[in-house]
């Protein structure tokens, strides 16, 4: 696997993933508190740096450029709490942030906390949001298995350049792992018609 993209990943700063970083460059912003926390890890065969645009932004979220045969990549994910007032907010930043970014390609991911499986204006104004900027969401499957219903909270969603072709190359395998309150692990469903 070359890159990995982790939410909810329940690590503190005293945490050690030295086991991990020995084949890979890790990124993270952790929670000081209980819950929480971001993680993106690139195989150390690729040309990989922190973008230090998404530290300012009052979201867990961190932001990684990679350097593929001369072609820029920007990988990002994004953790909005439950009790995040005006979430779609936080995504407005952020969207600003990447658009004045030079990447080839963006790739976005994250635990929104917003159900876009709800039908309603709130979710279809997000959707066209992210449309309008050139973003496709591509998980359409629940990604949340609760006790009275499934919910989409799990976003993948890319921004893709027309050397797009090039790009498929480089094969990054997504493990996208996301922790329910019971800590059990399940891998988010993606349309993989992108790849």
């Amino acid at each position: 696997m070359d890159v990995f993209v982790i939410n909810e990943t329940w690590l503190n700063p005293n945490d050690d993933l030295n086991d991990f970083s020995e084949n890979f460059n890790i990124y993270r912003k952790d929670r000081i508190t209980h819950g929480g926390g971001v993680l993106v890890a690139v195989h150390n065969n690729y040309n990989s740096y922190e973008i230090k645009d998404f530290n300012e932004l009052q979201s867990e979220i961190i932001g990684v450029g990679i350097i593929y045969n001369k072609i820029k990549i920007l990988i990002t994910t994004i953790y909005i709490p439950p009790q995040t007032s005006k979430p779609f907010e936080h995504l407005k930043t952020l969207i600003k942030v990447i658009l004045k970014l030079n990447y080839d390609h963006v790739f976005v991911y994250g635990d929104w906390n917003i159900d876009f499986l709800e039908q309603s204006k709130y979710v279809n104004d997000i959707i066209n949001f992210m449309q309008t900027h050139g973003f496709c969401i591509c998980i359409n499957e629940p990604t949340y298995p609760a006790n009275d219903s499934k919910k989409l909270y799990d976003v993948f969603t890319y921004k893709k350049h027309p050397l797009f072709l090039i790009f498929q190359n480089l094969v990054i395998t997504l493990l996208y792992i996301l922790f329910s309150k019971s800590k059990r692990a399940f891998k988010s469903k993606i349309n993989r018609e992108i790849f």
